[in-house]
């Protein structure tokens, strides 16, 4: 626990919106700004073409990993689930990606392998390491066995312990579902004690038993983690409208992010409405889908659409490039995951615009699918 001086200390968000129309005259205006000496990397840009709520972010290429959205977020990050395999695997992917320039990293005791990216943190982090962790902004989620109002802070502790961290950016209810506190959590090897059974992507067979939780129990507990300096910033994920509205009912600490899967497929028009006039950063998931040899059968592969495919050969870029500027574009945080560090390269490299015309193709394409959709929880709403 930081003291009241040491949490005084924390780093504090720094955002300029820059808003204007996307029109030649507000684009030659705001290469201006960006050029500037000291001017910010936050840049929101409103596109009535799309939406009246819609944010459009324009970026440079010096500028590209810097660019931030509400609550001095960063809008470029690096996903750390990786199917309960290979955590060393991923923690040298950690690793590799902060030696490429990525500065926001999305975790979960969930993945069920903090303790291995923490090794790299404290590495990274501390004395002769040459990182500075008040320039990173670092992202962990609460299970759904720890949604009783005495569970939250010892786990938000014990993951600052296994990612060898003073304090998190921010704390996120991983899903709006609760499970019994001795409920699977995400081990590698997982144990059966529940009263239903579920498979987790690989196959592997888990048990929880679903448990009765009020959100605000929940929450109220999540505030007192930000009064204690445990985290900056709270937030949720996998929310739906519904469940926002009532969270804003008794909330005293709004949540700062809604993370959801968000992409072509799944554009979730209305929750990022929502979130957009209510001051909640949408961050999403599963922005490239799923390849061939991952997708359950009969789910389509995303990066082989041919609207995508058509866009990124115009406009001589990747498919995962459209997939993920289409994320940007619209002021939603996005997560791409690789062990590869060129396409680690190349998932940074947005300083590229799509076209209206683009947009409401790649908006059109929306199949309402899930990539992520487990059987364990129903989503409110498919939008």
């Amino acid at each position: 626990q930081l003291s009241p001086p040491e949490q005084q200390r924390l780093p504090q968000p720094h955002c300029l919106p820059v808003a204007m129309a996307l029109t030649s005259t507000s684009a030659s205006l705001l290469r201006r700004a960006i050029a500037a000496p000291g001017a910010a990397a936050c840049l929101r840009l409103r596109n009535s073409n799309l939406s009246s709520r819609r944010t459009a972010v324009r970026a440079n290429s010096s500028l590209a990993n810097e660019l931030k959205g509400k609550h001095g977020i960063p809008l470029i990050g690096f996903g750390t689930f990786n199917g309960w395999a290979d955590p060393e695997g991923i923690a040298n992917a950690v690793q590799m990606a902060m030696e490429v320039g990525y500065k926001h990293f999305d975790c979960a005791s969930f993945y069920d392998n903090e303790a291995e990216i923490g090794k790299v943190f404290g590495k990274a982090f501390g004395s002769g390491g040459g990182y500075d962790r008040s320039e990173y902004h670092i992202v962990s989620k609460l299970p759904q066995g720890s949604h009783l109002g005495e569970d939250v802070r010892p786990r938000l502790e014990k993951t600052l312990r296994d990612l060898q961290l003073d304090y998190l950016d921010n704390y996120l209810i991983h899903w709006p579902a609760a499970w019994t506190p001795d409920s699977y959590a995400g081990e590698t090897v997982p144990v059966s004690k529940g009263t239903h059974k579920s498979n987790r992507d690989d196959g592997v067979e888990f048990e929880f038993t679903p448990l009765d939780v009020p959100h605000e129990e929940t929450w109220r507990a999540m505030e007192a983690c930000v009064d204690a300096g445990l985290t900056r910033h709270i937030g949720v994920s996998n929310w739906s409208v519904s469940q926002l509205k009532e969270m804003l009912s008794f909330a005293r600490i709004k949540p700062s992010v809604n993370e959801i899967e968000l992409h072509p497929y799944q554009t979730q028009r209305e929750v990022t409405a929502f979130c957009d006039a209510n001051d909640i950063q949408v961050t999403t998931y599963s922005n490239l889908g799923r390849g061939p040899q991952l997708k359950p059968e009969g789910d389509p592969v995303l990066l082989e659409d041919p609207v995508i495919l058509s866009i990124a050969q115009e406009l001589d870029k990747t498919p995962a490039q459209i997939a993920l500027r289409f994320a940007i574009q619209q002021g939603f945080g996005i997560f791409p995951k690789s062990m590869n560090r060129g396409r680690m390269t190349s998932n940074l490299q947005l300083n590229f615009e799509l076209k209206d015309e683009h947009m409401e193709q790649l908006l059109a394409l929306n199949r309402n699918v899930r990539f992520v959709n487990p059987d364990w929880y129903s989503f409110e709403d498919n939008l």
